[in-house]
């Protein structure tokens, strides 16, 4: 049994003060009071840290040197995972964007050998395209955007375990395609997408379940047309993936949609390469990018992806746009549990898996537990 004491806990539900969190191998056993731990247990001193469940990112194109579009392999998925890591990130979705199908094929290979094996950090994947908009792509590639294809879809359905997360423009499938889409352990959200208020009514009885980077790549909301923006804003029930650097939102849009989407907003960081590494360019198909003070952008000013980090997302929400440090740990970590359904993770509670992170107030990360296992930063 290893006992961490001397930290503040977020459960995902309160803060608890003076207890200690009790795990045995992977799994957290209870929150017990001091009086409670026995001289077998290893102890490790967090130092008045904070600790709560750990960063959930569903959506990473890369880290540490490495675009998951370019390497579809297992050893680019643990260079990301490390990559990630350091900013408190126990748990990823890697992403690959719209691109040739026999490379969407690698991915699911590699995803589905760590899913198999038990590597840290992976939880499934993210397709983010190719059904998308060409209107709305961004800086994926739109060679290779394509309408609805069974081979294809077939491709981004296979991976039978883990959780398998979809991006897709609804106006440009009919809901039968949609539903050959879905399944077991598949989340549809919509993104890249020029929808309206009608297609998007549609989309969400169709079994779409939520909105990829709010605001970004979208119809946006007007006073007469709400589009995607203002469909997902006024329900109640879909969920929908933000990214805090500043860039890609602007905190005080932030800040509205968390206001009308308390509950159901979660951060992601749609990392690029430089996170975790000292690149400073790369490429999106034929597409340089350039990461410059924090921004990842086109010669032409186009964003492509972000070098944000999951702690500097949390830090965003606390210090940038006003929003209490429970409730941003819940943003990075609880709420993107819930959206993929995942009963062992997003809390820290008897029973769930030990996954952990560790920070200050500032949420500068000092350590990860994963998988029951503690890993300490020296920073």
């Amino acid at each position: 049994m290893v006992t961490f004491v001397n930290c503040d806990i977020y459960t995902g539900d309160e803060v608890i003060f003076n207890r200690a969190v009790l795990v045995k191998n992977d799994i957290i056993v209870d929150i017990i009071t001091y009086d409670k731990i026995k001289p077998s247990y290893k102890i490790i001193d967090l130092k008045q840290a904070n600790i709560v469940p750990g960063f959930i990112d569903l959506q990473v194109n890369g880290g540490n040197g490495v675009l998951f579009n370019d390497q579809p392999t297992v050893d680019s998925l643990r260079k990301i995972v490390q990559g990630h890591s350091r900013f408190g990130t126990t748990d990823i979705l890697p992403t690959f964007i719209t691109d040739d199908p026999l490379k969407m094929k690698k991915a699911v290979k590699a995803v589905r050998y760590c899913l198999d094996n038990k590597e840290e950090g992976i939880l499934g994947i993210h397709f983010e395209g190719p059904f998308i908009s060409p209107e709305m792509a961004g800086v994926h590639d739109i060679e290779y955007i394509i309408d609805f294809d069974d081979s294809v879809a077939g491709i981004m359905t296979s991976l039978k375990k883990g959780v398998t997360y979809i991006t897709i423009a609804p106006e440009r499938l009919t809901r039968d395609q949609i539903q050959k889409l879905s399944g077991p352990n598949i989340k549809l959200a919509v993104g890249h997408s020029n929808a309206d208020s009608v297609q998007m009514g549609e989309a969400f009885r169709s079994g779409i379940t939520g909105v990829t980077h709010l605001f970004n790549v979208m119809s946006q909301m007007q006073q007469r047309s709400p589009g995607v923006v203002g469909s997902i804003l006024a329900d109640d029930n879909e969920w929908a993936s933000i990214i805090v650097d500043g860039y890609h939102v602007d905190f005080v849009n932030v800040r509205a949609a968390w206001k009308a989407k308390r509950g159901k907003l979660f951060l992601v960081t749609d990392a690029m390469p430089p996170v975790g590494s000292t690149l400073d360019e790369y490429k999106i198909g034929p597409v340089t990018i350039y990461y410059k003070h924090g921004k990842c952008v086109t010669s032409n000013g186009l964003l492509g992806g972000s070098g944000l980090d999951m702690a500097t997302a949390v830090r965003n929400c606390i210090q940038k746009v006003g929003i209490e440090m429970p409730e941003a740990f819940r943003m990075a970590s609880t709420y993107p549990a819930q959206f993929i359904e995942t009963s062992t993770l997003g809390f820290i509670k008897p029973g769930y898996k030990a996954n952990m992170t560790i920070c200050n107030n500032d949420i500068n990360v000092s350590g990860i537990v994963r998988n029951g296992v503690y890993h300490k930063f020296v920073n």
